[in-house]
């Protein structure tokens, strides 16, 4: 017969790699016989396998105690195709903080989440963490659109942050796309594009749009359409389109260009980090007001 193990914070009083161990032992005798349930504060309870069953449990003056969906019912009932589901169940699940704040901010990669939530402690005062936001990275820009609808039906505040380019490939990819395929701007840009291709010798791909290669990153061509007078009206404009889809696209390129910092990479990450150590909160204000507008937009969007 089945036996039902219901254990209150079983992580209380244990370090780290004491909480890991349990949380594999509970595992195990999941899989012996036991039926094996325990509530947690703790993101380390949580893991990639476990994740997608978690049910999340709040209460609150205002309306008691609620019980959001577990992510596994969430990405089914928001994805369509089983590949996405499988690849959102993988990607989300491993996010374990999205359990633990009443915000998340979704990032495209590993720059805008070591950068941002630096950013945001120094224009602040205070950690994003005390305001229970959590800025979270995906890896992949292509991601977000699947993420943000399943983290809407889970009843979890989310938005995204991404790079121009998300905004003339992968937001306007799928039976579901978030902007026109076809789009009168889209038409626009690669024209814009056309144009400055003779100019600065970079190259476009068979679809008209950027193309990487030795010389040129497809970021560094964006932020020189960004700079067109032509250009830099269409990437507002689509910066101001997508913040309807709780998407934020730096209108200038990537966060690189906001920084100002031309090189990518770990190296290039850490050297941005010790500059901005060395900034006030006038001082990024005034040097770089895209990240004081993103932030007030984070803090006051609501999207659910």
């Amino acid at each position: 017969a089945r036996r039902l193990l219901l254990i209150d914070e079983p992580e209380l009083y244990l370090h780290p790699q004491g909480v890991r161990r349990l949380r594999q032992a509970l595992s195990d005798l999941s899989n012996s016989g036991f039926q094996v349930i325990f509530s947690s504060h703790s993101p380390l309870m949580l893991s990639r396998e476990n994740a997608a069953c978690t049910l999340l449990v709040k209460k609150s003056a205002e309306n008691g105690v609620t019980v959001k969906k577990p992510l596994r019912q969430a990405v089914i009932e928001s994805l369509m195709e089983a590949e996405s589901q499988s690849r959102a169940l993988f990607e989300l699940g491993n996010l374990v903080d999205i359990y633990f704040a009443e915000k998340v901010v979704l990032c495209e990669g590993k720059t805008d989440r070591r950068l941002l939530p630096l950013l945001y402690e120094k224009i602040y005062g205070r950690h994003p963490e005390v305001d229970h936001i959590a800025f979270l990275s995906l890896g992949s820009c292509s991601d977000i659109p699947k993420a943000l609808p399943v983290l809407a039906s889970m009843g979890i505040q989310a938005c995204a942050v991404a790079d121009l380019d998300f905004a003339y490939v992968d937001a306007r990819k799928g039976s579901q796309s978030l902007l026109d395929k076809d789009g009168e701007d889209l038409k626009d840009v690669k024209r814009i594009l056309s144009k400055l291709k003779g100019n600065h010798g970079f190259f476009l791909g068979d679809n008209g749009l950027p193309k990487k290669s030795k010389e040129w990153l497809p970021s560094d061509i964006w932020a020189i359409f960004a700079k067109d007078v032509e250009g830099e009206k269409i990437c507002f404009e689509v910066h101001n389109s997508l913040r309807k889809h709780n998407i934020w696209v730096w209108p200038v390129g990537c966060i690189e260009h906001v920084t100002k910092y031309a090189d990518k990479g770990e190296d290039a990450i850490i050297e941005q980090e010790n500059i901005l150590h060395g900034m006030n909160a006038e001082e990024i204000s005034k040097a770089m007001p895209l990240f004081v507008e993103c932030f007030k937009w984070i803090v006051e969007s609501q999207t659910n």
